[in-house]
């Protein structure tokens, strides 16, 4: 913290455990355990004015909406936040919408970003990178709005406006060039959307 003091940080974010291979089997002492380390690093972004904020992806030992929930019922939210990846959470089989309205006081950013596919077997085992190495899908992420996305950004931004959310919400481009995408045209249909359909819900 202190080589950043130089540096206006709002928020440092962080992917709470190792990856799925290396924690597993994931108990409850172990997401308590988890907790308790976060617990103290928080406290101590805190005490320089950081929010420290926790990004699950599908790979991480802490994805499952159990194993979510528990984690964040053993941290303390005055030192833990949450940080939503809508398509993250979608590829691990939990609805975003529904966990950021139960943990919505804590939560402290989003990533909007878009799936097709929800993984399947050992896919979030996959050794060295589970984004690259699952053999079921070839690419995970696309933009708001496509036809046979998984995310419900309608029903997430009225949650958003609901519960009064006032701070960033990111639009991510990952791996926007699989497949033939693009990176300018993914930021291009992104903005429509957010321009045509989600400023309408909350402006």
């Amino acid at each position: 913290m202190g080589r950043w003091s130089e540096i206006q940080l709002d928020n440092i974010i962080v992917m709470p455990a190792t990856l799925y291979y290396d924690m597993e089997p994931i108990t409850e002492d172990k997401l308590k355990t988890t907790a308790e380390l976060w617990n103290k690093v928080g406290e101590i972004t805190a005490s320089h004015g950081v929010r420290l904020t926790c990004h699950h992806e599908f790979f991480c030992g802490i994805q499952s909406e159990a194993d979510i929930d528990t984690f964040y019922s053993h941290t303390d939210p005055q030192y833990v936040s949450l940080f939503v990846d809508t398509a993250q959470h979608c590829i691990a089989g939990v609805d975003p919408v529904a966990l950021y309205n139960r943990h919505a006081h804590r939560v402290s950013g989003f990533h909007f970003k878009d799936t097709h596919h929800v993984a399947l077997g050992d896919d979030h085992r996959q050794r060295p990178d589970s984004e690259i190495m699952a053999p079921t899908t070839g690419k995970w992420f696309y933009e708001m709005g496509t036809s046979q996305g998984l995310v419900d950004f309608e029903s997430m931004m009225t949650a958003v406006r609901d519960n009064g959310y006032r701070g960033w919400i990111s639009v991510e481009h990952d791996k926007a060039n699989k497949e033939g995408g693009d990176y300018s045209e993914s930021t291009a249909v992104s903005r429509w959307y957010a321009s045509n359909v989600l400023e309408r819900i909350y402006s």
